[in-house]
């Protein structure tokens, strides 16, 4: 067998909260898209690993990553009276091979 070596920007331990993992990560995707860049954050793991709690819990001790996002981007749009912005947002889910619009379930 051959060994595999795996290079981790930052890992989290049991416990982050929600604040640390947006600060941790998640901040620099919202301030590359204020910048004017795409940005993309994932959750990938396997069933009852925390994907949906750390994306999308409205929970306000505990408020997931999606909203942070979109709080963060209104509100720096709303302090920067010189420029336009248009935002756009996709949220979708691949499950068993499916892709799922998660603003749209019905699509």
């Amino acid at each position: 067998v051959t060994a595999t070596e795996f290079k981790f920007d930052k890992v989290l331990p049991p416990g982050t909260t929600q604040h640390e993992v947006y600060m941790s990560g998640v901040k620099k995707v919202v301030d590359d898209v204020l910048n004017g860049y795409n940005g993309t954050v994932m959750a990938y793991g396997q069933t009852g690993a925390g994907k949906t709690y750390t994306i999308s819990n409205v929970d306000p001790n505990a408020i997931g990553m999606n909203t942070r996002c979109v709080a963060e981007i209104f509100y720096q749009a709303s302090m920067d009276p010189s420029h336009t912005y248009s935002v756009s947002m996709s949220y979708i889910q691949v499950y068993m091979e499916m892709i799922q619009d998660l603003l749209q379930p019905e699509s």
